[in-house]
């Protein structure tokens, strides 16, 4: 990070600590500070942008709250790849992150269906068969340009009547904490590169068979019962961090 150099202005509205948060958040996520690099001793940082040692801090401590950095041995590294929650993490920053660079973020329902499980969505999912789904599809576009492409399945028995309801614009576990008083307490997921397969494709306007993200996540509540299945596909030309390493990087989102 030799070649970053920090500037803040304190006659903005945003707070310091947010501009320190948000100036590495972006620095990592347009991948001029990479993995592994090391920011700014606390205490000198503090002087060259003359704010509080405690700014800083609590900068450093909202990027290690999201999994961005960690601190090894009296440092702070970023370590974005070291956990594969990190990729979800910042899907689910994606709106106040695009704004932040000045786009304009659309979320769109392409689909909302009642589905019973089957044998094969019980394999897929870890739902039990028969049991009654509501699947929805959702695009995400930033300045007209698909994002990725998210498929959700929420159990019936425990959101009644969720297949009836706008989730437009709604952030589905805040509208479950306090519709349903269901919260998310645990979440497994994968993550790898898959060729996409021809809907996907035309989803998010790319060649077929191109190398894209696939994460799956299955989320449990605080009662232990499995609450979601989703997969997403997230398009090449996303710019979030991904978990992948820098050559990685390089061959896939040149």
């Amino acid at each position: 990070m030799k070649d970053i150099k920090f500037a803040i202005d304190k006659r903005s509205t945003v707070s310091v600590v947010d501009q320190i948060k948000d100036y590495i958040y972006i620095g990592i996520m347009k991948l001029k500070i990479q993995n592994g690099d090391i920011l700014p001793n606390i205490e000198d940082l503090a002087i060259d942008l003359n704010v509080p040692k405690v700014a800083i801090k609590n900068a450093y401590q909202k990027l290690i709250d999201i999994a961005l950095i960690m601190r090894i041995n009296g440092h702070y590294e970023v370590t974005y790849n070291s956990n594969p929650n990190v990729f979800h993490n910042q899907l689910i920053l994606v709106n106040e992150t695009l704004k932040s660079l000045g786009e304009t973020p659309e979320i769109t329902i392409l689909n909302k269906v009642v589905v019973k499980v089957s044998s094969d969505i019980a394999k897929k999912t870890g739902y039990p068969v028969d049991q009654e789904l509501v699947n929805f599809t959702r695009l995400y576009k930033s300045n007209n340009q698909p994002l990725f492409v998210i498929k959700m399945y929420f159990p019936l028995d425990i959101f009644p009547n969720l297949d009836q309801i706008d989730m437009t614009n709604k952030f589905f576990y805040s509208f479950f904490r306090n519709e349903y008083k269901i919260i998310m307490s645990k979440t497994i997921r994968s993550l790898r590169i898959v060729s996409s397969n021809e809907e996907i494709s035309a989803l998010l306007t790319i060649s077929k068979d191109m190398p894209i993200h696939y994460e799956t996540t299955r989320a449990y509540d605080q009662f232990g019962r499995q609450i979601e299945y989703s997969e997403l596909w997230c398009a090449p030309r996303h710019r979030i961090p991904s978990i992948l390493e820098k050559d990685d990087i390089k061959k896939y989102f040149r």
